[in-house]
């Protein structure tokens, strides 16, 4: 019984390979597979009866395009904001100094956005630093804005330069200035639109000192030089 049951056996496989061959027969076992996934998925998702989801009710707290640390309130917009009016604010600096930048309407405005995590702010910040002390006396106002909750590192990093470091603990004013990245530098021009939006850092300020130029602040010499682009850490 046991022989035949096992030539039986050998015969139905072998007549199995013959019409579907190994290869196809995988294929086909892993279509089945993912249309059954693909089934459990939408049984356990929300259906449309129940309406959009609320934002409590929403898979993950941050967005997957979002960075983290964005503000509750909103995502950022990952727009061109150049032309557009400058969103006013009103922060407290290191010192405890209040700023607003509405007060500012009439001059350039260098709105420099940074953290302490940031692998080329250490550079730039210098360069900023001596850029702005070359064009205080010609109008030029320079902030820096950083978000982090701790103030001893980013005053520690902050020593030295020519600037003050407006507390942006709400980030709503990087939120904003859609500052998702760092370091990123905003200028105002004097009717208080934006005129440029300097993303990233490339080991020189010719971009910035450029932009500038176009607002009729010309630097010569440049205070600083192009440096090798390497991380500081």
């Amino acid at each position: 019984m046991i022989s035949l049951l096992d030539r039986q056996s050998y015969l139905y496989r072998l007549s199995l390979d013959e019409v579907i061959p190994l290869p196809t027969r995988c294929f086909l076992l892993l279509l089945v597979a993912a249309v059954l996934g693909a089934g459990l998925m939408a049984a356990r998702g929300p259906r449309l009866a129940d309406g959009p989801l609320s934002p409590s009710s929403s898979p993950g707290s941050i967005s997957p395009v979002v960075p983290g640390g964005a503000p509750p309130s909103g995502q950022f917009r990952f727009e061109d904001l150049t032309g557009r009016p400058a969103p006013d604010f009103s922060l407290l600096d290191l010192h405890g100094v209040r700023h607003t930048l509405r007060e500012q309407r009439g001059k350039v405005v260098l709105l420099v956005f940074w953290a302490t995590w940031c692998r080329y702010c250490p550079l730039e910040l210098p360069h900023l630093s001596a850029i702005a002390r070359a064009l205080a006396p010609r109008g030029l106002v320079t902030l820096s804005v950083n978000w982090e909750k701790n103030p001893g590192p980013v005053a520690a990093m902050a020593r030295g330069l020519d600037f003050p470091v407006l507390r942006d603990l709400d980030q709503r004013t990087r939120h904003d200035y859609d500052a998702f990245s760092v370091p990123r530098v905003v200028m105002v021009d004097r009717s208080g639109k934006i005129s440029r939006v300097i993303r990233g850092y490339q080991g020189e300020v010719s971009p910035i000192v450029n932009a500038l130029a176009e607002q009729g602040l010309r630097l010569r010499p440049v205070p600083v030089e192009r440096i090798p682009l390497r991380s500081p850490r």
